[in-house]
Formats: structure tokens, C-alpha cells, sequence
């Protein structure tokens, strides 16, 4: 469950809808970017198992065609943390790469059932705060708790990458955008 969530979720907050690879040209070694170690210190739990990779192929938006690779770690009591990264189309501006990956035209919805969402520009990053309402009809208990989430995207080297907290509660800013300078600093 916890790694559908946030799977899901960084397709939605990139703004793209992906399908599995099929021979995808690349294998972008999302896992690679950040250490387990690193990831749990910003969980404050250990990662549980191995972290779990994919790549797949963008079938709409700005990167569309493009390869992109995903990692999701496991930190236990309904939490994880994700990454991805997809190459950056040619002649792509820094603005439309940031507005693709944060489209809000999703947002709207979830405002709509009371959950608040907060966009705030740190340096060169994007990063997204999204909480859902404390109570909510129709909606299963089990995905309400493991739905708030933190995340921050940047462009960089020709990529496009963002880090995802995912759990029952939010995970601080400034946590979550040092996870993606971390990765930032190791692209190629």
C-alpha cells in the first residue's frame, strides 16, 4: 500500500502519467541518488528492506517519451520516501520544467474535500506540503493516514528529479529539500 501511495504520488506531483517500461532506452538508477541511510535519518526509522526500483516511459506532458526512474524506500508505520528523475526535454525553460512538475490542476479536488496544500519556492526547488483533512467520507481510513506528503523538485545537469516524503504526517521542509540536494549532487 505504502509504495502504491507513493508511487502514485510522484506521478501526479511530476505531472506526468507514466506505463511501465517496455525496453525503455534508459535505465536511470533512481536508487542510486540517495543512501538508505539517508533516507531513514529524514523518516527517523530505519529503511525496511531493499528500496524498490522502476523505470517507465512518460506517455504524456512535457516528457513525454522520456524515460523515468523511480525509487521508493520503505520506513515502516506508513511511511516512505520516493524519488524520481527523468531527462529534460530539449529547450525546456527552467519555469516550464518547475511548472510541469508541480502542475496544481489536481489540487483543486482535494481543496474541495478540505485537504490544504501549500507551494513554496526554496532556491532553485519547488516543494509541495499537501495534508489531508482530518476526517473524510468515503474515503478509506487506511489511504487518509498515509497521505499527507512533502516533496521538492528541481532541474538539473539536463534532469528533471524530485523527493517524496509520504506518511501520516508531513515531514519538514528543510528535511525533505536536503534529500534532494543530496541527490542533485550526485546526477551525472
Amino acid at each position: 500500500m505504502q509504495r502504491t501511495m507513493a508511487l502514485a504520488g510522484v506521478v501526479i506531483m511530476a505531472g506526468l502519467a507514466a506505463s511501465p517500461a517496455r525496453g525503455a532506452e534508459k535505465n536511470m538508477k533512481a536508487c542510486t541518488y540517495l543512501t538508505s541511510a539517508e533516507v531513514g535519518a529524514v523518516a527517523g526509522t530505519p529503511v525496511v528492506g531493499q528500496p524498490q526500483e522502476s523505470n517507465t516511459v512518460v506517455t504524456e506532458g512535457l516528457s513525454k517519451g522520456q524515460t523515468m526512474g523511480m525509487c521508493v524506500w520503505d520506513t515502516g508505520s506508513k511511511r516512505s520516501i520516493s524519488i524520481w528523475v527523468s531527462p529534460v526535454p530539449a529547450g525546456a525553460s527552467r519555469e516550464t520544467l518547475l511548472a510541469e512538475m508541480t502542475k496544481q490542476t489536481w489540487f483543486e479536488p482535494l481543496k474541495a474535500q478540505g485537504w490544504t496544500t501549500q507551494t513554496k519556492n526554496v532556491g532553485d526547488s519547488t516543494c509541495l506540503i499537501i495534508t489531508p483533512p482530518p476526517s473524510q467520507k468515503n474515503f478509506p481510513a487506511e489511504l487518509l493516514q498515509a497521505s499527507a506528503s512533502t516533496s521538492c523538485h528541481a532541474g538539473s545537469k539536463n534532469l528533471a528529479i524530485g523527493v517524496w516524503f509520504n506518511g501520516t504526517s508531513t515531514a519538514p521542509l528543510e528535511k525533505v529539500k536536503a534529500l534532494l540536494d543530496k541527490a542533485v549532487a550526485r546526477l551525472p
